[in-house]
């Protein structure tokens, strides 16, 4: 894809439970931000099925236009499925920009249209700036130790937005829903999901707590562990953990 033929940025709109996840509504806010410094659109797209409310929503929350497509085939996320149509709405949209939010999903799918269109694509970006039609991606390094200052030189550019680095849109204009007529190409899944299996316990959105109270395998039980879950409950907060922690059972996977 020509650099010269692109234009407007385009919003990848993950879906989780019926609503937009958070770090996609964020995306808006730095698509918006090189939209307008550039004098373009911010173009966003939801995929799946019964999701009119998720498109209306995702109109009023910064994007000039959605694309919603309607699909049974893109129910649940399968990533050969998205990602092939997602491609060929870039194809047809032919957009400067696409940005994903980043989630284990928009990570995912980032590098596969980046492969797609032999283009490159940014991780982890915290902060966006725009000289003339240039745009300076800020990502984290290093468990983001490391801050890093990149430009993309292909078309599209790729990047997924990390979520908390950018603040929802306040007040922004009224968008319009359109359909888009896509379907995935014969061939493109080549895994399926059989069956999925959730374990019961209480959800905790951590990315939405203002407090964290977490530990790790240094409490040395199940027993230590609820000093964590105390502590958390004292201070009004959540409960986060390591990994080893996790995996150890003392606490449940949200």
């Amino acid at each position: 894809m020509k650099r010269e033929d692109t234009k407007d940025v385009l919003v990848y709109i993950e879906v989780a439970d019926g609503s937009p996840v958070k770090a996609s509504l964020e995306s808006l806010t730095p698509a918006r931000s090189i939209a307008d410094a550039r004098g373009e659109s911010v173009v966003a797209v939801v995929l799946g099925s019964g999701r009119e409310a998720v498109a209306n929503e995702v109109a009023t929350a910064g994007a000039d236009r959605v694309i919603y497509v309607d699909s049974d085939e893109l129910r649940d996320f399968n990533l050969d499925a998205h990602a092939d149509v997602l491609g060929q709405i870039v194809e047809a949209e032919k957009p400067a920009v696409v940005l994903l939010g980043g989630t284990t999903d928009g990570k995912d799918l980032a590098p596969m249209l980046a492969a797609r269109f032999q283009s490159a694509s940014a991780s982890d970006v915290i902060g966006v700036a725009t000289e003339g039609k240039d745009v300076t991606y800020t990502m984290t390094e290093y468990s983001g130790t490391v801050l890093s200052d990149v430009k993309i030189a292909s078309a599209p550019e790729i990047a997924t937005i990390r979520s908390g680095a950018f603040k929802k849109l306040e007040s922004p204009a009224q968008g319009k829903v359109e359909s888009g007529s896509y379907a995935v190409s014969d061939g493109a899944v080549r895994a399926k999901v059989i069956d999925t299996v959730q374990e019961i316990t209480e959800s905790v959105n951590l990315e939405d707590a203002e407090i964290i109270v977490s530990g790790g395998r240094g409490l040395g039980s199940k027993e230590g562990f609820a000093l964590v879950e105390e502590l958390a409950r004292v201070l009004g907060g959540e409960v986060g953990a390591t990994r080893p922690a996790i995996e150890d059972g003392w606490i449940a996977k949200n």
